[in-house]
């Protein structure tokens, strides 16, 4: 399939998904802005979010599960209501993951292009990830993370005082991610308005 097809079926993927809710709202002008440029189209990101996660000890990912999720700072009263009543075997984590995000371009020349201004940026997790005839698939990801074991064997390990400061990081985290977020948007922005990136 030739990538002007591919863009076309991945665009209206990705209309479906956010018809459904599917994609995460404050990551969603930044998807719309690379997708305006003709060399490039999304398919799959994230824009940061604050976890609780139950973690299998078989290190099965099918068997993992999401107790909690937000894509945005939050109470530390609301995680630990999670936290109490998560009775399990398999050790909980609190996860604070950065933005990410999956682009497809034309040509190597194209994703050598967005890689070094996502560089730029300061989005140093950035590169080219597969090459294809058809396509090249560029991961462009922030650096902030946390990952807390708080529950082991359904006890709590952790005191209410080091839980509030866990998610007081994991909020400050979040907005620097998302600070890089948009100032990844504002460099691509100006090189649209320059005409260095065709749009």
């Amino acid at each position: 399939m030739k990538f002007e097809a591919l863009k076309r079926l991945h665009m209206q993927r990705l209309k479906e998904a956010m018809n459904r809710g599917l994609v995460d709202e404050p990551i969603i002008y930044l998807l719309n802005t690379i997708n305006l440029l003709p060399q490039y189209f999304t398919t799959s990101s994230c824009a940061g979010r604050i976890i609780l996660i139950k973690s299998p000890y078989s290190g099965r990912k099918n068997e993992a599960r999401i107790l909690f999720k937000t894509h945005y700072p939050v109470r530390p009263d609301d995680v630990w209501e999670k936290l109490n009543i998560a009775a399990f075997t398999d050790p909980v984590y609190l996860q604070l993951e950065p933005f990410i995000i999956h682009v497809s371009a034309k040509s190597v020349k194209d994703a050598s292009a967005l890689v070094e201004l996502s560089q730029r940026a300061g989005i140093k997790h950035s590169g080219i990830l597969i090459i294809r005839d058809e396509r090249v698939v560029i991961e462009m990801e922030s650096t902030e993370r946390i990952e807390a074991p708080v529950t082991i064997r359904g006890q709590t390990i952790v005191q209410r005082e080091y839980m509030n400061y866990l998610i007081e990081e994991a909020n400050r985290k979040l907005l620097i991610t998302r600070f890089k977020m948009h100032r990844l948007y504002l460099a691509i922005k100006r090189e649209m308005d320059a005409s260095n990136l065709r749009s």
